[in-house]
């Protein structure tokens, strides 16, 4: 599922991709009014088996990846992409991929992935089942982002104090 504000005066549009266990709704409070305030059209996404989005037994990043890419297929080439956590990695297998506008990751999953025993701290970091599943899925087989593929602009935001993702990785 999808949540969406145009604004009148479009400057663009920005794709908004959340972490484990999380959804679309996570974006509207704060980052779509923001976003709609300086003219940027909003597209947030519910991965599967978040939110309101389809459900069915098969979770990996590769599906993530898949909605995705579906959701961009419909966007112009210039989107802004935007992923926190989990989605901040989704969007760096994107952009690994094709070109986009600028990328943002919000405390994102760095390149390389997490190994095993920054996995297992991150998933006692989170506070639901569902999002521990969820990284722990996602994370299973993954092959590291080949930055040197990457064409995109990206800036990177980190919090000192995240108990998930912490700034030194």
């Amino acid at each position: 599922s999808v949540i969406e504000k145009t604004p009148a005066n479009q400057k663009g549009t920005v794709v908004l991709v959340h972490g484990a266990g999380g959804d679309a709704w996570q974006w509207r409070r704060n980052f779509i009014p923001f976003l709609a305030q300086k003219g940027y059209r909003s597209v947030a996404i519910s991965l599967r088996n978040h939110g309101r989005s389809a459900k069915n037994d098969v979770e990996s990043l590769d599906c993530y990846l898949e909605d995705v890419r579906a959701l961009l297929e419909a966007e112009a080439p210039d989107v802004i992409l935007v992923g926190h956590s989990l989605g901040g990695f989704v969007v760096q297998k994107i952009i690994e991929e094709r070109s986009v506008r600028h990328a943002v990751l919000l405390c994102a999953i760095p390149p390389s992935g997490l190994p095993d025993i920054r996995l297992a701290e991150a998933k006692q970091a989170l506070k639901h089942t569902f999002g521990r599943e969820v990284l722990d899925y996602a994370m299973r087989g993954l092959s590291p982002v080949d930055v040197s593929r990457i064409t995109t602009p990206v800036t990177v935001v980190g919090g000192r104090y995240d108990k998930v993702i912490p700034m030194e990785l």
